[in-house]
Parts: C-alpha cells; sequence; structure tokens
C-alpha cells in the first residue's frame, strides 16, 4: 500500500513491514518515517499513531529491527489488511469464523498450525458472547 488515513489525513511514508499485533489487537504499520500505525476494527478504516522511534536510534538501526522483529513472526501474523467491520459482526455470532490463515474454525478456537479465528486474535470474543446473549429470545438459558 503506498499510503494509509488517519484523523489527520493521508500518511504517504513507504511502508517498511506490517503484521498482526495479538497485544495490540489489531493490524500495525510500520513506516520509513519512524512512526508505527494501528488499524483496530470498527474504527472507520483510520490508522491511529502508536509509537514513534526512539530518539536514541538511528533510522537504518531502527528499521533493521522492526524488519528483524517482523521476520521472527510466525505466518498467521503476517496478514495484509484486517476483515471487513460486516464481516465481523457476521462472526460475532455465527458458530464459526474465519482463522487468520482463512481457514473456518470455531471463533475460540485456532488451527492445527496455531492460527487463531480473527474474533480471538482482535480481542472480540467478549463482544461475541454479549452478541449471543442479546440474540437469545427471553428466558433462554442458551446452549
Amino acid at each position: 500500500m503506498s499510503y494509509i488515513m488517519t484523523e489527520r489525513g493521508e500518511v504517504r511514508s513507504p511502508e517498511l513491514c506490517r503484521y498482526l499485533s495479538p497485544e495490540l489487537k489489531g493490524l500495525v504499520s510500520i513506516r520509513s518515517d519512524g512512526w508505527s500505525y494501528l488499524l483496530r476494527p470498527f474504527d472507520g478504516g483510520l490508522w491511529r499513531p502508536d509509537t514513534r522511534k526512539p530518539g536514541r536510534d538511528t533510522f537504518a538501526r531502527w528499521q533493521r529491527r522492526q524488519q528483524a522483529y517482523v521476520q521472527r513472526l510466525p505466518g498467521w501474523q503476517k496478514v495484509c489488511g484486517l476483515p471487513g467491520d460486516d464481516k465481523l459482526l457476521e462472526w460475532l455470532t455465527a458458530d464459526a469464523c474465519e482463522a487468520t490463515t482463512g481457514e473456518l474454525i470455531e471463533p475460540e478456537a485456532y488451527t492445527s498450525d496455531g492460527a487463531p479465528s480473527w474474533l480471538r486474535v482482535l480481542g472480540l470474543l467478549d463482544r461475541r458472547a454479549r452478541a449471543i446473549d442479546v440474540t437469545r429470545p427471553p428466558g433462554s438459558t442458551g446452549g
């Protein structure tokens, strides 16, 4: 991708790497200007500034460290984008959803290769539980 959109407008600095962060519950874009940006579901497709290169690092050293970090990540974290909000909303009440590798699995599950469901990695399982409770008929005990 050549640019990303933030609340302040376009960020056109070239992207060094991109990865899925379970800790941040979103997609991280590391840019050549020393900034990283975070995209989370249901944020209107806008990226948020996340961190800036530490002042003590040279750009070259910082870039090498970022790229080395991403190279060590498991394959399921090396994704280009997030599922659309409509798809995530659909999965919130479904019996199955996609893993980050595209395999269809139960929302709480992992694939045989260790890839989590999109709902799990994006921290949406609590939201799923609430969505299921809302869709149950009054007086239903679930299950």
